[in-house]
């Protein structure tokens, strides 16, 4: 049986995403199937399509990924969906239940169809999501997770600097600091002020009127989501045993954290682990309405070029979400 996907067959611009008709996958005895409704649209995503790494990481990538082009050519790491079929091991999910995750780098979610490990990170929707707002949630969340909690050990009454507050992963990150007790300061452009402010933010700082690193307020902890602030810039900023957490920092990031391990102030740099049983917790939270999933645009499957684009401009608010099989998304969820 034949679906639709946005296959990618060499790295460049978005217009190498290209709408074919493929195989649909079938499933092994611990899998399930999944029909697929939504899909964010992921930095990750464009930087693979484009070869974009971070600095010193281009050659990594190509080994990781493919030398020549995607080894993987439908592109894509998270989903929300309705399981379809499940093979003879599996015992977690059945047919008809509403699952939403990640396929840890197999990739493989710009298609109708998508199948899953029953190991792998697979979660029940929270009854009060529709599809759309489950694809935004792992990608922004999974980061969250794995930096406050899992790598900057965040305690309540901290004070929380998050630099590029109003991405996938800073409106994670965000919202996430403030539910366990932070205090949080917010650093984006000045039209995404109110609604950071709404996710729960202390205060807000429009970084097209004020130079972030003249601030003379101390923090215990900066997240850094885009590169918007270095090492050197960050360092009077934090407090003693201070934590700047370098989400996007390349080879950078991992250099001052392994030269600062043992310093008063450090550096938390890397790449995110999507730890199993993580997602569960994350979606009790979205259940209880703690956190709440940010959308900016849809875009449907032969949309693909356009939604690649818009997310490689870096104005996006929130995430990007890719919808197929003729769910439409709610325009309701998304930002005004």
């Amino acid at each position: 049986m034949l679906m639709n996907a946005a296959v990618c067959e060499s790295y460049g611009d978005p217009e190498v995403l290209q709408l074919k008709q493929v195989t649909r996958p079938e499933i092994a005895a611990d899998e399930i199937l999944v029909k697929n409704f939504a899909a964010p649209v992921t930095a990750a995503d464009y930087r693979i399509r484009g070869l974009i790494a971070p600095k010193g990481f281009r050659f990594i990538t190509r080994l990781a990924m493919g030398f020549s082009k995607p080894r993987k050519s439908i592109l894509g790491l998270n989903f929300a969906g309705q399981v379809v079929a499940v093979g003879d091991k599996v015992t977690k999910f059945r047919p008809g239940d509403r699952v939403f995750g990640s396929t840890e780098f197999a990739f493989g979610t710009y298609a109708d169809f998508v199948k899953i490990p029953e190991g792998n990170q697979v979660a029940l929707i929270p009854d009060n999501l529709d599809y759309d707002q489950a694809a935004a949630i792992p990608f922004g969340a999974f980061s969250a997770h794995y930096f406050l909690i899992g790598q900057g050990k965040v305690r309540a009454g901290e004070d929380v600097l998050v630099v590029g507050a109003s991405g996938a992963v800073g409106s994670a990150v965000v919202q996430m600091a403030k539910h366990l007790g932070a205090k949080v300061t917010a650093v984006c452009s000045g039209r995404n002020t109110q609604w950071v402010k709404d996710l729960g933010a202390d205060q807000v700082i429009d970084y097209t009127q004020q130079d972030v690193s003249a601030l003379t307020q101390k923090f215990d902890m900066i997240v850094e989501c885009v590169s918007g602030l270095t090492w050197k810039q960050g360092k009077p900023l934090l407090k003693d045993n201070g934590r700047m957490i370098m989400i996007d920092g390349g080879w950078p990031g991992i250099g001052w954290t392994l030269a600062t391990k043992f310093s008063s102030k450090r550096v938390i740099g890397g790449v995110a682990s999507e730890k199993h049983g993580v997602l569960d917790t994350i979606a009790n939270w979205y259940q209880a309405g703690i956190l709440r999933p940010v959308i900016d645009r849809h875009y449907t499957l032969d949309e693909i070029q356009q939604a690649h684009r818009y997310a490689q401009s870096r104005r996006k608010r929130g995430n990007i979400v890719l919808t197929l099989n003729g769910y439409r998304g709610d325009p309701q969820h998304c930002l005004d």
